[in-house]
C-alpha cells in the first residue's frame, strides 16, 4: 500500500538557482456538514452480567478551498503570484485560471509548458468530498461483588479525511482518507475498606489504520507540510487510579500510567528517489510519554456552617517525550 496522496515530481529535475522569493501568503478553509445517528442497547444477561451494544453512523461532507495570493515558490515552476484549488469563488477561479494560462505560455529556461501545467494541476478540482462509516461498540461488565466490577469492551473510532490547508503546491492539497482506530479495554472498578478506598485499573490497546500524519517535503528551495494516510500504529498500556479517604477531612490521590506506542508502518515519499519508503523503524509517537504519575492530597476544613476551606497539594511527573514524530532515540 502507498499513501493515497499523489506527489508531483518536483525533485525529479535539477532546480534552478535560488531566488529571493517572498513567503507564501494566502487563504485556506473548509466547510463541514456532519450528520450522525447513534444508539445503545443494554441487556442484563444475568443478575451480575450486563451486555452493552452500541453503534454510530457518521456522514461528513466537506468543502475546501486554498487561494494563494503569493506562492512563495523559488523554483520558477509555479507563478510567483496567484494559484488556487478547490471550492473557489467565481472571481478567484477566473483570476487563478488567467494567471495559470499566462504563466504556462511564458518563456521559462528551466521548465517546459507541460511541466508547468502539471505543477499547476490540482489533485481535487472542486474541493468537495463526502465520507461515511458505521462504528460499533460492544461491552460486557460483570459485578463480582457489590464493590467489585470488571469489564471488557471494544469500540471503533472514525476520523474523516480532509485536505492540506498548508500545502504550497497545487498537487499536494489532498484529499487524504479517513483514519480508523479499533480500541480494546479490560478493567476493574472497586471500592474497599467500607468505601474509603477506591482502586481502578485499566489495560488498553488501540490499533490504527490509515493514521493521519504530517510530513514535511522539499520542493525547489522551499518546504511544505502535508497530511497523509501514512501510518499503521499500535498503542497499548495501562492506567491505575486510586483514592483513599482515611477521615472526613483527608483525601489522598494516586495515579500511574504506562503508554507504549509504535508504528507498524510509516510510509513516506522520498522525492529524491521517487519511491515510497517505510520509515517506521526510526519514528516514534509524539506527545505520548511512556510513563506518567500523579500524587495528591486534599484537606477539607469546614468554616462556619456553610463554607469549606480546601487545601490541595499535587505533584505530577511525566517522563521524556517527543513533541513531534521524531527519530526514536529515547529508548
Amino acid at each position: 500500500d502507498q499513501p493515497s496522496q499523489s506527489h508531483p515530481p518536483f525533485a525529479s529535475r535539477e532546480p534552478p538557482p535560488p531566488l529571493n522569493s517572498p513567503a507564501p501568503d494566502g487563504d485556506a478553509g473548509q466547510t463541514l456538514h456532519p450528520i450522525a445517528q447513534f444508539g445503545v442497547v443494554y441487556r442484563n444477561s444475568t443478575e451480575k452480567a450486563r451486555l452493552t451494544l452500541g453503534g454510530r453512523w457518521t456522514e461528513e461532507e466537506k468543502e475546501f478551498f486554498i487561494y494563494q495570493r503569493v506562492s512563495g515558490d523559488a523554483s520558477l515552476l509555479l507563478p510567483p503570484t496567484v494559484w488556487g484549488c478547490g471550492n473557489l469563488t467565481a472571481e478567484q477561479q477566473a483570476t487563478a485560471d488567467a494567471v495559470a494560462a499566462d504563466w504556462i505560455a511564458a518563456p521559462n529556461p528551466f521548465y517546459t509548458p507541460e511541466q508547468k501545467a502539471e505543477a499547476l494541476t490540482c489533485n481535487d478540482d472542486d474541493g468537495k468530498q463526502k465520507w461515511d462509516r458505521f462504528t460499533p461498540r460492544v461491552a460486557l461488565d460483570y459485578q463480582f461483588t457489590d464493590n467489585v466490577m470488571g469489564y471488557l469492551s471494544y469500540a471503533q473510532g472514525f476520523r474523516s479525511g480532509g485536505w492540506n490547508g498548508r500545502a504550497t503546491t497545487p498537487g499536494s492539497i489532498g484529499p487524504y482518507d479517513p483514519e480508523i482506530v479499533d480500541s480494546y479495554e479490560i478493567g476493574v472498578r472497586s471500592d474497599m475498606l467500607d468505601g474509603t478506598l477506591r482502586l481502578n485499573a485499566t489495560a488498553f490497546m488501540s490499533d490504527y489504520n490509515d493514521k493521519h500524519e504530517s510530513s514535511i517535503y522539499q520542493f525547489g528551495f522551499a518546504t511544505e507540510t502535508i497530511v497523509e494516510n501514512a501510518a499503521k500504529a499500535e498503542i497499548k498500556g495501562f492506567e491505575i487510579e486510586s483514592t483513599w479517604a482515611p477521615t472526613e477531612k483527608f483525601l489522598a490521590r494516586l495515579a500511574l500510567g504506562h503508554n507504549d506506542g509504535e508504528y507498524k508502518e510509516f510510509l513516506s515519499f522520498n522525492r529524491l528517489t521517487g519511491e515510497v519508503e517505510d520509515i517506521s523503524d526510526i519514528f516514534a509517537f509524539g506527545f505520548a510519554p511512556k510513563w506518567n504519575a500523579n500524587v495528591g492530597l486534599d484537606y477539607y476544613q469546614p468554616v462556619g456552617s456553610r463554607d469549606m476551606l480546601i487545601l490541595r497539594a499535587n505533584y505530577s511527573w511525566t517522563c521524556l517525550l517527543y513533541t513531534s514524530d521524531a527519530a526514536d532515540d529515547l529508548a
